[in-house]
């Protein structure tokens, strides 16, 4: 555990010099911890402010984070539209299949947003198939799988 947190403190001063962040800066971080020096901040804390100053860094990164968000709750979505439960791993699985890549977080920006606007309309169509159904008088249970 103090391999760990020593690692994270290196990190910090590290992502604080490619930031930019003055030694006032430094100080207002750590003030908004209440804590006066980076070694009595906690493992969790610190991975908290590297988050931050990576992201202040290169925003690309808050921009795929945020893309893969949206793609697992428009499967996420699409798999209640359908009936079926839905979990992390279902969701993870399902998306490296849409892109033909075998690791999540190694699906590009461009194939994220492909997959998010798939599943979406996915979504709605089923959505205006069952709504079509009810005003028809159609059951569910005749539906199949569209539930």
């Amino acid at each position: 555990m103090e391999k760990q947190h020593k690692s994270l403190l290196k990190k910090f001063h590290t992502l604080l010099g490619k930031a930019g962040v003055n030694e006032d800066g430094k100080r207002e971080i750590l003030a908004s911890y209440k804590v006066v020096s980076s070694k009595d901040l906690t493992a969790y804390e610190l991975l908290q402010i590297c988050d931050r100053l990576e992201g202040l860094i290169s925003p690309s990164k808050q921009e795929v984070d945020k893309w893969r968000k949206r793609v697992m709750a428009a499967i996420g979505s699409y798999l209640r539209a359908m009936g079926y439960e839905e979990n992390r791993s279902v969701i993870y699985s399902i998306a490296c299949r849409a892109s033909g890549v075998e690791n999540f977080n190694k699906i590009g920006v461009e194939r994220l947003r492909s997959i998010y606007n798939a599943f979406n309309h996915r979504r709605n169509d089923i959505k205006r198939v069952n709504d079509i159904s009810l005003q028809l008088g159609i059951k569910r249970e005749d539906l199949g799988m569209l539930n």
